[in-house]
């Protein structure tokens, strides 16, 4: 049996623009500013947040195209069908 990730057609990857990234966070943002309100420095913490995650998501795109793993670049003028669609064109759905 192979791994989940050498296996075709068991796992995609959703890679989000730092600007889908930034309208998912804003989108959920809770009363008080979340945790990151609880810091010394809430604009530092949001800064240092969103380039963990822009790193993390740099990171990704490279592993999952030098081992041929499908993966999606999710923006904002991606509609939630359009995602369907390209997911189940994954899967061969």
């Amino acid at each position: 049996m192979q791994p989940l990730l050498t296996a075709p057609g068991r796992a995609v990857w959703l890679l989000p623009t730092p600007d889908f990234r930034d309208a998912a966070f804003r989108s959920r943002a809770t009363p008080g500013g979340g945790f990151t309100a609880r810091t010394s420095d809430p604009e530092r913490a949001d800064r240092n947040i969103a380039v963990r995650d822009d790193l993390f998501t740099r990171h990704l795109r490279e592993e999952t195209a030098r081992l041929r793993l499908p993966a999606i670049t999710v923006d904002l003028t991606m509609s939630e069908d359009e995602l369907a669609e390209r997911v189940s064109e994954v899967f061969g759905l």
